[in-house]
């Protein structure tokens, strides 16, 4: 009828189709999606058709053009009620008799034509996008060629991107865009694809091997799209591939063995090396990624069966990644270091059921981490030198800390691998090091033992426990001997193990040289200034003149002085020694006439100065009850009273007479040796010096040396 009236007014016809999202992945990306954009371009096949009941007929050589955008409120439906746009035909095609306008404009869920067929074909064109094809009304039968010039998914800001538990969240300016895809009869198409993401915090990239959790970041990789029979496959162009990096910021990655191992990073940078996926309606998708994986600024934690190894790496740590999932939904997933790194700090912890060791280190080379689809990891120290800054024992409750000075070192051998030989057998460790400590402090509690010198080797021997067997040479410097004396002992060993349900650190080959010095002035600081002997010794018994039983009852030496020692052969120190004597004692007197049968006692007295030789013989023992090594010492001296001894004989006799008495009683007194004797026992090492409050002695061996004794011995905590 209006054909008849010579001319066709406009109609607002309502335009709203409604296309149901079927494919999975795109259902995916609807749920955070805001508007889509579809701009396509093609040629219709000359003829006429049947579209809805209603004849079509397309003029020869007529192309179109159809742009559409419309908002996704419904992740299940993409509708066409309130998007916009336009479709352009070259010439004129006739719907039902009626001639349709060469331009179509969308608007507000109305189109200003006669006939609903420009939502139709929008419709087509988005269901072309997935992987059912455009199926609609016999649209397919219409086209004889298409391109999509552009398929664009706008992500809506504050959105969740979610794959099982994948999550990605959406930032401002991120979208998904098919483009360029030429399309052939079949509608099979060969395009390109681009995603170009911003992340806000809080994304968690969770696998079965390995978790990815991240706090912003950035993503843009640029793919080839291919869609045949059914398939749809993305994947990296072989050459020029520019955008195909991923940015993560504060990075966590979680992997080994029940995830247990970790690193922390400032940043991660994900660039691909290969990719392919392939989705089919069929089978689960599948992919198949290889992409250098480096972080920067990270804390790494990672932990095996034996042993926990932590450590910052500064600079970039440069690595691998590789991820596989198959058709059965199998996954491989291997990462692995590229080069070795240097780690400003970091600590390496082998830990067994009842004892452990911490290394500390800085600037050292770590070598190759591997983690593999069953959890299993490789690590390694790199061959090289360290700073070791302590090594730290533990067991059975008691810890013990070597901190180590400034400058230490420690050298492992190149390519050390610490790792479980099977995945059943017990896990076996022997690590040898050499170590450059210069100054070190062993420690324990409050209490703390310094060390110089220390270099050597010591070894981790890693097998039901923990234990560190040292072959080092060091000493202790300044260590309190004796009485004062301030000596070296030197080690050659040290030994931290659990025995006998003990943890026990072992000094091993211990020396100290005493000097015969140092010995002589120890006995003479303890030998006593005063003596004091109960001689009760007869000098004369018989009768002569008029006195019998004479007897010397005591003597007392005061100021007794050791002039001159000197180390003798045998454990012997011969010495020369004065001092002041005295003694006293009786004699029994009679009368010279009168009373001669009568028999008084009379005491008398006398003192002068003693000069003479004696011996004190030593011996170092250990008792099994003592804590401490002992020294235990026997002085041995005969005095002899010398000629100008003053006797006070006044109480016995006086006169002219006296003196030739006191000259015989002299005489017999001079014939008497008085011992002086004294016992003594000490601690080698001085019993309050800090060192010795937590160490006892063994195995202790004595040697005579020129000027010196050398004691070997082996020492034992009791910390």
């Amino acid at each position: 009828m209006l054909s008849g009236c010579g001319r066709a007014e406009k109609q607002s016809i309502k335009t709203t189709l409604d296309v149901k999202v079927t494919d999975p992945n795109l259902r995916k990306l609807t749920e955070c999606t805001a508007r889509a954009v579809v701009d396509a371009r093609g040629a219709f096949k000359p003829g006429t058709y049947f579209f809805n009941g209603a004849p079509i007929i397309i003029p020869e050589n007529t192309t179109f053009s159809l742009k559409l955008e419309t908002p996704i409120t419904d992740p299940a439906v993409i509708s066409t009620k309130d998007a916009v746009g336009t479709f352009r035909t070259s010439n004129q095609i006739i719907v039902g008799a009626i001639p349709v306008p060469e331009e179509l404009s969308l608007q507000s869920g109305k189109v200003e034509a006669y006939v609903d067929f420009a939502r139709s074909l929008s419709a087509f064109m988005i269901n072309l996008v997935q992987l059912g094809g455009g199926s609609t009304g016999g649209m397919k039968e219409m086209i004889d060629s298409l391109e999509l010039k552009e398929v664009d998914l706008e992500l809506r800001p504050d959105s969740r991107f979610k794959l099982g538990k994948k999550s990605l969240h959406i930032g401002k300016g991120s979208s998904i865009k098919l483009f360029d895809a030429k399309l052939d009869s079949s509608f099979n198409y060969d395009g390109q694809f681009i995603a170009k993401l911003n992340f806000l915090n809080d994304c968690d990239w969770l696998g079965d091997k390995l978790d990815c959790e991240f706090e912003g970041g950035t993503a843009k990789v640029h793919l080839n799209a291919r869609k045949k029979n059914g398939v749809l496959t993305l994947s990296l162009p072989k050459e020029g591939a520019e955008c195909r990096e991923v940015n993560m910021e504060s990075c966590i990655l979680r992997f080994g063995k029940n995830k247990r191992s970790q690193t922390v990073s400032k940043k991660a940078v994900l660039s691909l090396n290969k990719f392919v996926w392939e989705d089919t309606t069929k089978t689960h998708p599948t992919m198949s990624m290889d992409a250098d994986m480096d972080l920067f600024d990270t804390d790494a934690s990672i932990k095996t069966d034996i042993h926990h190894t932590k450590a910052h790496f500064a600079e970039e740590v440069p690595g691998r990644l590789i991820v596989k999932i198959d058709k059965s939904d199998s996954r491989y997933t291997n990462f692995v270091t590229t080069a070795p790194v240097t780690a400003r700090e970091g600590t390496v912890t082998i830990d067994k059921t009842n004892s452990k060791v911490v290394l500390k280190l800085s600037e050292v080379s770590i070598g190759k981490v591997v983690y593999d689809k069953e959890g299993a990891m490789e690590f390694s120290l790199k061959g090289g030198i360290a700073e070791i800054e302590e090594v730290a024992w533990e067991g059975q409750g008691k810890h013990f800390v070597l901190q180590c000075g400034k400058g230490s070192t420690l050298q492992v051998p190149n390519e050390f691998l610490i790792e479980k030989q099977t995945q059943k057998g017990a896990a076996k460790v022997q690590m040898p090091m050499a170590l450059n400590l210069g100054k070190a402090k062993l420690k324990s509690g409050e209490n703390s033992v310094q060390l110089e010198d220390l270099v050597g080797k010591i070894i981790l021997d890693v097998d039901k426990e923990v234990l560190i067997r040292g072959s080092l040479d060091f000493s202790l410097p300044e260590v309190d001997l004796l009485s004062g004396y301030k000596a070296r002992v030197k080690a050659r060993g040290i030994d931290m193990v659990v025995k006998g349900g003990t943890a026990k650190i072992l000094l091993r080959d211990c020396t100290v040289l005493i000097p015969d010095q140092a010995l002589e002035a120890t006995i003479k600081e303890r030998i006593p200034k005063e003596f004091h002997v109960v001689l009760n010794k007869k000098i004369q018994e018989e009768k002569k003149w008029r006195y019998r039983n004479a007897m010397v009852k005591e003597v007392f030496i005061k100021n007794f002085d050791i002039k001159k020692m000197a180390t003798e052969p045998s454990d012997v120190v011969g010495f020369t020694a004065s001092g002041e004597v005295s003694s006293n004692g009786t004699i029994e007197k009679s009368g010279i006439i009168l009373n001669k049968n009568k028999w008084e006692t009379k005491p008398w007295s006398m003192s002068g100065h003693v000069e003479g030789k004696g011996q004190v013989k030593y011996k170092f023992l250990k008792r099994n009850k003592s804590k401490n090594a002992r020294l235990t010492y026997d002085l041995d001296m005969k005095v002899t009273m010398p000629d100008d001894v003053k006797l006070d004989w006044s109480k016995v006799s006086g006169g002219i007479i006296k003196i030739a008495e006191e000259r015989a009683i002299i005489k017999r007194l001079n014939t008497v040796a008085v011992p002086v004797e004294h016992s003594g026992e000490l601690t080698i090492f001085k019993k309050d010096a800090p060192f010795w409050r937590n160490f006892v002695i063994s195995d202790m061996k004595e040697k005579d040396l020129p000027g010196s004794t050398q004691i070997d011995f082996q020492v034992e905590t009791r910390m």
